[in-house]
């Protein structure tokens, strides 16, 4: 199986790769900037005739390194504040999984979880919206993060408690 081009690759993923940068800056002009960002270390990478298996994750674990390291410069110059969060859903309980997907497809609610998860652990907001938004299995997360796939597993079982906590009494999941 040959790479495909850049072009194709670009014209496949840039949709993906923008909007899940929209999601972790809500900033447009940024998102724009980390993309580009991120296009440019990928050709690079493919320029030296390197291969990848799996386009998708790794182009988005470039975004998300682009993105963190946008902000640990912000940080040092304390021109932005941090606002990174991570994790998923990945619930044992069918009723409140049911509910909360069916739920969360309403834009509104997955913008409060994701608002909530922020002011957690850093990386909840990412897990998130890469599991919920995107559907990586945890392994792809791991692999986009660069964590251990326990730790992302750690994480989602973290976020439902969370979002069962924060969440259950306003959908009236009993």
């Amino acid at each position: 199986m040959s790479e495909p081009s850049i072009q194709s690759l670009y014209e496949k993923h840039a949709n993906l790769v923008f909007f899940y940068l929209i999601k972790l800056t809500n900033n447009n002009d940024l998102a724009s900037d980390l993309m580009q960002e991120t296009f440019i270390k990928a050709f690079r990478y493919l320029e030296k005739n390197k291969k990848v298996l799996q386009h998708k994750s790794w182009l988005l674990a470039i975004a998300h390194n682009e993105y963190r390291q946008h902000f640990r410069k912000a940080l040092k110059q304390k021109s932005v504040p941090f606002e990174l969060v991570d994790n998923t859903l990945e619930m044992s309980n069918d009723k409140v999984k049911s509910e909360l997907e069916e739920n969360l497809e309403q834009s509104d609610l997955f913008d409060r979880v994701k608002n909530k998860l922020t002011s957690y652990k850093q990386d909840f907001a990412s897990v998130f919206i890469l599991r919920v938004e995107y559907e990586l299995t945890q392994k792809e997360i791991s692999e986009v993060m660069k964590i251990p796939k326990i730790t992302v597993r750690s994480h989602l079982k973290k976020i439902q408690a969370i979002i069962i906590q924060s969440f259950a009494e306003e959908l009236n999941i009993k």
